[in-house]
């Protein structure tokens, strides 16, 4: 009885703290098995996918994607493999015709349910068309073709695909070369391919990324925990709801010069840096514009301030996509990346394909948000990644999807929506008709 009463406000302590972890404990499980919510993440490094590729997920790990303009969630399980995908048996037991598809957010489904993905939705027009295909999707947000080449040789080839499809993007030419950027970025992938004397692309294992496994990030952290979860998705709709929807800092101004070739008022920029990043409503702007003269410049400074990435800059050689060499070292290691999964595919008895992410829906976006210049030189500059890729396939028996139906984006979003995912549907559904129609084989009853 001493010990207790010389100790009792320690003991009083120690129950309260036992009390609150027990009650945190408690909503954690609860949570977890009722209502459980998942942070918007292309993957981590700390998971099963993510020590063999860089980032990626656990097996049947709660995902979740937000359309940007509508803010509505949609959550869905990774299958047992890790993919944002349904589960697929190795054995093709049906004697389906199988396609598998790699790429990066847009294979994905970066801002789309899961049954809504291209590749979910070609699987069911080829079925419903009578034709027994089976689509496998593997793909992740900030996937670079060296990723995608990775994945084809540790998984994607046991299920022995007819086709295979590489999605790619122009920022491919920077991804695969990763490995050599200082900071974080240089430590995210666990290997990284690099051109040799002869040309020849050869596998290296980057150890800076071992050697900054054991890092935690602070998302990681988060996304280990119901409440923490929720604190930050309550943390971000207060941000959303407290701050203004317009803003013109630096980055408007550069766009602003870019687009028109004009300079803004010192009075104008000054009075717009004072409100902060998010500080106009609609109303406010167009007092400013009033005051400044701009009024007859309103559309276009409406849409600069309403850009949801309010500190991007643009160059100018970026708007005007100048730097456009075709001879370097980037697009060689990407044509040797290609081509080592062609080779590899067709000893697999199969084929491969590209589809390329650079169309006319893509480029009327960048256009709409003036992230890209309207001169034709320019838009020629744009396409002209099309055709470089078109014609290294045509050259090497690697087949090239063409997006002859314009892929919808979201409005706030440079990736495909529903609709953009339909379109890129019917567009491989065209090309596997066109170049596959013998091999499909007899139609399902």
């Amino acid at each position: 009885m001493t010990y207790f009463s010389n100790h009792q406000k320690k003991i009083s302590a120690l129950f309260i703290a036992l009390s609150i972890l027990s009650t945190i404990g408690l909503c954690e499980v609860l949570l977890v098995i009722f209502s459980p919510v998942a942070m918007v993440t292309s993957g981590y490094k700390l998971t099963e996918n993510g020590q063999k590729y860089g980032w990626g997920f656990d097996p049947f790990q709660l995902v979740r994607v937000v359309n940007p303009d509508t803010g509505v969630s949609y959550q869905d399980r990774v299958n047992a493999q890790g993919w944002r995908d349904v589960e697929h048996n190795i054995i093709n037991t049906n004697k389906s015709f199988r396609i598998l598809v790699l790429g990066d957010s847009n294979t994905y489904g970066y801002i789309v349910p899961r049954d809504a993905l291209y590749t979910r939705v070609l699987e069911k027009k080829l079925n419903e068309l009578g034709y027994n295909v089976e689509i496998i999707s593997m793909g992740y947000s900030g996937w670079g073709t060296d990723q995608q080449l990775e994945a084809l040789k540790k998984e994607g080839l046991r299920y022995r695909p007819d086709l295979v499809i590489f999605q790619i993007t122009s920022n491919d030419l920077d991804d695969n070369f990763f490995w050599r950027k200082k900071g974080k970025f240089g430590t995210r992938k666990p290997f990284y391919y690099k051109l040799n004397d002869r040309g020849e692309v050869v596998r290296h294992t980057n150890k800076r990324f071992f050697n900054h496994l054991s890092k935690v990030s602070r998302n990681y952290i988060i996304s280990r925990s119901q409440i923490l979860m929720r604190a930050e998705l309550i943390k971000e709709k207060l941000r959303v709801a407290l701050c203004d929807p317009f803003a013109f800092g630096p980055a408007q101004v550069q766009q602003f010069y870019l687009e028109t070739g004009e300079s803004l008022p010192l009075d104008f920029i000054a009075s717009s840096r004072r409100r902060g990043k998010c500080g106009f409503t609609l109303d406010q702007l167009d007092h400013l514009l009033d005051k400044s003269g701009l009024q007859s410049k309103r559309k276009l400074i409406v849409n600069i301030a309403s850009w949801p990435r309010f500190d991007e800059i643009i160059s100018k050689t970026r708007y005007q996509m100048e730097d456009m060499d075709y001879n370097n070292e980037k697009w060689d290691l990407l044509f040797a990346l290609i081509g080592q999964a062609s080779a590899l595919v067709q000893q697999s008895g199969g084929k491969l394909a590209l589809i390329s992410d650079q169309e006319e829906g893509h480029y009327n976006w960048l256009r709409y948000w003036h992230r890209i210049s309207g001169d034709p030189i320019t838009k020629k500059r744009y396409y002209m990644h099309v055709d470089h890729l078109r014609e290294f396939a045509q050259a090497n028996n690697i087949g090239f999807v063409e997006s002859r139906r314009k892929i919808q984006r979201a409005l706030r979003d440079p990736h495909p929506d529903i609709i953009g995912n339909i379109a890129m549907a019917e567009n491989i559904l065209e090309f596997v008709l066109s170049n596959f129609s013998e091999r499909l084989g007899q139609k399902m009853l």
